[in-house]
């Protein structure tokens, strides 16, 4: 799961405290593994109310969150009171809940909305990756080095979608 994930590589190359999982790679496993997500980064009071609704129809959220050390760190909410959402969090034993408009002013980056679908291992990724790398740019406090550093993502990703369109239209 690592490997797919990307969590055993560098997210920053030289960088040896950088490992962890970017947007671009837990799009494209959802989308191999069949689910429906939608990214969310504008905390919006409409918003809040759609990731309220999501978690009320049983479907849980992916939630990157600034720590209080200045990293970030992924959690999932899977369910909420209408105030509250509760967290299952893999650095804590047991779930808590934080109350979702503080949270989201205060430390929330962006939300990975989750819902279940087929699964579709051979899918093209290329869309996932594109609409990864845009969240990571909206939920990042930007600076130059991740503009040059997304940008030289999406002229890979676009350079293999483009290899792979061509080569499978010849072999039609």
């Amino acid at each position: 799961m690592k490997q797919r994930l990307g969590t055993a590589v560098n997210a920053v190359p030289f960088v040896n405290d950088s490992k962890g999982t970017l947007q671009p790679d837990i799009l494209r496993v959802l989308v191999q593994d069949g689910f429906t997500a939608e990214t969310v980064s504008d905390f919006s009071q409409r918003n809040l109310e759609h990731i309220e609704h999501h978690l009320a129809t049983g479907n849980y959220i992916l939630a990157l969150y600034q720590t209080e050390a200045g990293g970030m760190h992924w959690v999932v909410f899977t369910e909420s009171d209408g105030t509250h959402v509760t967290v299952a969090d893999s650095l804590r034993k047991q779930p808590y809940q934080v109350a979702l408009k503080q949270f989201s002013e205060e430390k929330l980056l962006n939300t990975i909305l989750l819902s279940p679908g087929i699964p579709n291992p051979g899918s093209p990724y290329f869309n996932a990756h594109l609409k990864g790398t845009l969240a990571m740019l909206r939920s990042s406090k930007i600076d130059i080095l991740w503009i040059v550093i997304t940008g030289a993502i999406i002229a890979i990703l676009l350079t293999k979608y483009l290899r792979f369109s061509l080569r499978k239209g010849k072999a039609q």
